[in-house]
């Protein structure tokens, strides 16, 4: 497959950070298969695809669905001269 830029388009598998909800909560989606240019780093999901990962998204659980915490932290503040 080619890029619109030329490159070569290659398939990976990417973990997608989405949200979820009408609250808009995070949601990661392992494993998504996702082509990307190896010139520009542009990343195209398939037709299928795209509507799978809509369909997570949108659903209001999954069987073996996981939950996960994750730590938070503040990035240091900067002392202003």
């Amino acid at each position: 497959m080619k890029c619109r830029c030329g490159g070569e388009m290659r398939l990976h598998t990417r973990d997608v950070l989405g949200k979820w909800g009408p609250d808009g909560r995070d949601v990661i989606i392992r494993g998504v298969p996702v082509w990307v240019c190896e010139c520009c780093g542009e990343e195209v999901l398939e037709r299928d695809d795209s509507r799978k990962l809509e369909d997570l998204l949108q659903a209001q659980s999954v069987p073996g669905e996981q939950t996960e915490t994750v730590p938070v932290r503040a990035f240091p503040s900067r002392q202003h001269a």
